[in-house]
């Protein structure tokens, strides 16, 4: 049996079509392989990693023969171990895994090098002797990049990605790997590397090579002198193999601890929207200005971030950074993107969207230049509350580095200027400090910003481009922002809640708004229909709600678990609020789960309400609001106060207050798309009457259950 896995949306990936050409080598000697029950042969097409260097890889082969293969070597192989040496003739196995890089370049433009070892040094121990490495400049510019070291990070990032799915720190295997040259002959390629001992070369599979040679490297990769000397037969056989022991290779062939490329209907919608083609006018302005995109939550400005990212991408190969701030947001991107066939790591040939933090991106540079030193690593390790403070100040001295002319462009990581288009989410939240820092590294033109109006959460708004002049017409100006101001996401009645809701907490304030940012959402594109359910205390702890939700789900055509999103309150753990043993989840809310993206579509979401922003769910569950709500409005009162406003009269901290509340609730408000659903602790809290005044008014589809 031979199977594939990978990117289901793409399906003419190259890759995708190298994975076919591979397995019909394997074909053309074991013909029954095809339809085989017992012997499987399976191929990942662009696999996710969760650990390590590598983020993924071009295809990951796994191997479970019952029926062994016996692969005979067109020459014989020697191993030595203690002064001694046996030759191998053929090899017998049953399994194994391979992780293979690929490049489409011709051989003119791949460079070898093994420290310049020449044939002269040939009597070395075979085992001593470096492997080839193959470096390639990035789409032919002065960048070098190695395409052996990517290929050796794949097997670390994989073999963690398997244990941490084994929950098993012993060793189970052997993981082989080679760089395929889709482009290169066997005999061009030879000819290229002559001055370098043959034996180098193991790790390189050219066009031609077949299933011999591809087999052979495999095998010989999987060798251990100290194990398998003596198991080598009289007749010069070793049997070997890549897993062991046997117990692992059903859960290592079946790769659960890979993305399942399954999709439920909100996923297809927002791949569509994604992948539909920008507004007329929008692209001529890439690299040409600074492209902002302005608007309140719910207008779908990370989307259109993403779908300037995704045309430029699949229009010109580019390389596209998308940073944000949020861990969460990261692996719900990742796994929409892996659902398009987007590679996960910047490629010379394909490009890609890669996702980082800015505390990821920026760290990394601090650590180039030694402003970020170990030291303070730990510091943050003994005190997570130090992070803040200790990111600013060295942010700062970057930034004076790199205004004073002591830090350049050029002295950055390698692998961070292939980047051509940088999409910043949230850029209403950076410090100014990031600001200057990304334009002097990128320039003002190739950066497109996400700015959510009144979604500061970190201080004061800033503002982007503030230095550029506007864009007026054709050619004139630097900067031009785009208003978003039509709710795309949510569904009619959920936008009359939202602006009904921030007309009524309005009114608590002593001096109120003529006009907010939310009372002018524009609903005339917003489809019809859209449910609200607010619920008194625990939602799953309420049969009749929890019932109605899941036939929701179970009833309405292509919504799964993975489309609800839990929001909870900084204060409560997941564990407190759901029976983990009886639903599946994905914990949005630990600090290691919340990085690696939901592995399948029966998974419900989970995150804190501080995590919530850029997501989105066909139901979202915002779990005891006027707690949080009341928490959120008390810690910014405490904090005016602290700042030096006691002079200021008590109902301006107050307004203020109410302001940074709302917030929170509007962003949490604005992710979904079809059905919401609030629990609250207490009726009589300000957030209770609030919501019960409007269910009063909108029985029809604002539903009370106590």
């Amino acid at each position: 049996m031979i199977e594939y896995k990978g990117s289901a949306w793409n399906n003419k990936l190259h890759e995708a079509v190298t994975a076919r050409k591979i397995a019909d080598e394997f074909l053309k000697h074991h013909p029954d392989l095809e339809k085989s029950k017992i012997d499987k042969l399976k191929f990942i097409v662009e696999p996710h990693f969760d650990y390590g260097k590598a983020n993924g890889a071009d295809i990951v082969m796994i191997a479970d023969f019952k029926s062994p293969m016996k692969i005979t070597l067109d020459l014989p192989y020697e191993i030595q171990y203690k002064g001694k040496s046996k030759k191998i003739n053929s090899f017998i196995i049953k399994n194994f895994i391979c992780v293979i890089e690929e490049t489409r370049k011709d051989l003119k433009y791949l460079i070898f090098d093994a420290g310049k070892v020449n044939e002269k040094d040939s009597t070395k121990a075979e085992e001593n002797l470096d492997d080839l490495d193959i470096s390639t400049h990035y789409k032919n510019k002065s960048i070098k990049t190695s395409k052996s070291d990517e290929n050796e990070n794949q097997i670390y990032s994989l073999k963690a990605q398997i244990s941490n799915y084994l929950k098993t720190d012993v060793g189970w295997g052997r993981i082989a790997n080679f760089v395929y040259l889709s482009s290169a002959k066997k005999e061009d390629f030879y000819d290229k590397v002559k001055e370098f001992n043959k034996l180098r070369t193991n790790k390189i599979i050219c066009s031609d090579h077949g299933y011999q040679g591809i087999m052979e490297s495999i095998c010989k990769q999987l060798i251990y002198a100290d194990r398998h000397f003596n198991q080598i037969s009289d007749e010069s056989i070793l049997n070997i193999n890549g897993i062991y022991p046997p117990k692992y290779i059903n859960a290592i062939y079946e790769a659960k601890y890979f993305l399942e490329h399954e999709t439920s209907g909100a996923d297809q919608a927002k791949m569509a929207e994604i992948a539909k083609k920008l507004r007329k006018g929008w692209e001529e302005n890439i690299y040409e200005r600074m492209i902002i995109l302005k608007g309140p939550g719910g207008t779908g400005k990370t989307v259109k971030l993403l779908q300037f990212g995704f045309e430029e991408h699949k229009k010109n190969d580019s390389n596209v950074l998308f940073l944000t701030y949020n861990k969460a947001l990261i692996a719900t991107i990742g796994r929409t993107l892996q659902l398009l066939g987007v590679k996960s790591e910047a490629d010379e040939e394909d490009g890609t969207i890669t996702c980082m933090t800015n505390m990821s991106f920026f760290i990394r540079i601090m650590i180039d230049f030694g402003i970020w030193t170990e030291r303070d690593s730990k510091a943050i390790d003994n005190d997570k509350g130090n992070l803040e403070n200790i990111y600013k100040a060295k942010v700062k001295k970057l930034r004076e580095l790199f205004e004073g002319g002591a830090a350049v462009k050029a002295d950055i990581e390698k692998n961070f200027l292939k980047y051509e288009l940088i999409l910043v989410d949230e850029g209403q939240d950076w410090l100014e400090d990031e600001q200057f820092i990304l334009e002097a590294i990128y320039k003002y033109n190739n950066l497109i910003i996400a700015h959510g109006i009144n979604q500061n959460i970190r201080g004061a708004e800033t503002e982007w481009g503030k230095h550029l002049t506007k864009h007026r017409g054709k050619n004139i100006g630097d900067r031009v922002t785009h208003a978003l101001w039509s709710a795309l996401r949510m569904k009619e009645n959920l936008g009359i809640f939202i602006k009904e809701f921030a007309n009524s907490i309005e009114e608590l304030k002593s001096n109120k708004s003529v006009n907010n940012e939310y009372s002018q959402l524009d609903l005339s594109k917003s489809y019809p229909g859209g449910t609200i359910h607010i619920c008194e205390g625990s939602l799953y702890a309420n049969e009749g709600l929890r019932s109605e939700l899941n036939n929701l789900v179970m009833n309405q055509k292509d919504v799964e678990n993975i489309d609800i999103l839990n929001c909870i309150p900084s204060n409560t753990k997941t564990s407190s609020i759901v029976d983990t043993a009886n639903i599946k989840i994905w914990d949005g809310v630990d600090e290691v789960t919340r990085g690696i993206p939901p592995k399948g579509i029966e998974y419900q979401r989970f995150v804190r309400y501080q995590s919530c922003r850029g997501l989105e769910g066909w139901i979202t569950v915002n779990h005891f609001l006027d707690e949080y709500w009341d928490h959120e409005y008390k810690e910014a009162k405490s904090k005016l106060k602290e700042e030096g406003q006691e002079l200021v009269f008590d109902e301006v901290i107050s307004d203020k207050a109410i302001d940074y509340a709302n917030k929170w609730a509007f962003i949490a408000f604005t992710r979904s798309i079809d059905t919401m659903a609030i629990s609250i602790k207490d009726k009589n809290s300000t957030i209770g009457k609030i919501l019960k005044d409007l269910h009063e008014r909108y029985p029809d589809f604002i539903f009370w259950h106590n």
